[in-house]
């Protein structure tokens, strides 16, 4: 076999185990409290208001999960079995986003070594088991910087879409989770950066 075709082997592989390992025993254990609180709010039955109400008396974080959750069980139906499909498969499309991120726009320099670390972490394949806001944050960060990348990489003029589809990722998750203003300060504090460094740049 030549180097492509061994490449292509052993990415097939890492594929399949982070499939594998999101998806085995995916039901093994029962919800947890705040597992049940999400299954709770998200019941597709309710009214909106029910739903916003049921929200803002028993979640801290902002809406935008439970109501993702609400649509996910109005199409597959409102069964605990089918529930922690949504953050399992999340998780994957974050990881392998990610690695196509890192091969695509960052040189893709020890591009297993990060994908081994990524299919192996304990946190990740945890968190992609619960059904809970984490993987969806994840993955919704991970489009996020990529059109951030895309912004501040660009050569010539900026694209209006990549623009507006980095707001709205942005926008998206200021209402996942309210720590994303931690992220939004430290792309103004960069772009910050940048911009007084060219001027001292040009000045000089």
């Amino acid at each position: 076999m030549n180097k492509i075709n061994i490449n292509i082997l052993y990415f097939s592989i890492l594929v399949f185990i982070t499939i594998l390992f999101r998806l085995y025993n995916l039901n093994y254990d029962d919800f947890w409290i705040d597992e049940i609180i999400s299954f709770y709010i998200s019941d597709p039955s309710i009214t909106l208001n029910e739903f916003y109400y049921r929200h803002k008396t028993l979640e801290n974080s902002p809406f935008l999960f439970n109501l993702i959750l609400r649509i996910y069980f109005e199409i597959f139906g409102y069964e605990t079995l089918t529930a922690r499909y949504l953050p399992a498969i999340l998780n994957c499309l974050s990881i392998f986003f990610l690695i196509y991120l890192y091969k695509k726009k960052l040189g893709g320099k020890s591009l297993f070594v990060l994908f081994i670390l990524l299919t192996f972490n304990i946190y990740l394949i945890k968190y992609s088991q619960e059904l809970r806001l984490y993987s969806w944050y994840l993955f919704i960060f991970i489009i996020n910087i990529y059109y951030f990348y895309k912004i501040i990489n660009l050569k010539k003029s900026l694209s209006n879409l990549n623009i507006y589809l980095f707001f709205l990722t942005s926008f998206l998750l200021i209402l996942t989770h309210p720590f994303a203003l931690i992220i939004i300060f430290s792309y103004s504090a960069f772009l910050i950066y940048k911009y007084l460094s060219k001027n001292i740049f040009e000045i000089h």
